[in-house]
């Protein structure tokens, strides 16, 4: 019974997302342009729903019977390294993007033909 009501918000959150997603296409369809991120973010939000339900059925093994999460990780000097690595080239890339964001804000316009 625990376990039922921790894993429950799953499935509800997935039947909710699945209805808002299915709401906004057929408004989509009818010619309304409100909202029509909407079902983009619908589908990512039943993919990332879809992996966190995998991921808590498998747990915690990564190949069913028979590597657990333990097993496969690597030695944490390894470990240790890619996390330096991670925290240099990280805010670099955020920079970079950052930068060529402000470098470029603006200087596209409408796709026209003429």
């Amino acid at each position: 019974m625990p376990q039922l009501l921790f894993l429950l918000p799953v499935p509800v959150l997935t039947a909710l997302v699945f209805a808002a997603t299915e709401s906004a296409l057929r408004r989509l369809r009818k010619g309304e342009t409100a909202r029509d991120w909407v079902p983009f973010a619908g589908g990512i939000a039943l993919f990332v729903l879809a992996f966190i339900g995998l991921a808590y059925s498998l747990f915690p093994y990564l190949v069913i019977d028979r590597i657990t999460l333990w097993e496969a990780a690597a030695a944490p000097g390894s470990l240790k390294i890619m996390l330096v690595g991670a925290l240099v080239t990280l805010p670099m890339i955020v920079g970079y993007t950052i930068y060529v964001y402000r470098v470029f804000w603006g200087r596209s316009g409408d796709l026209s033909y003429e």
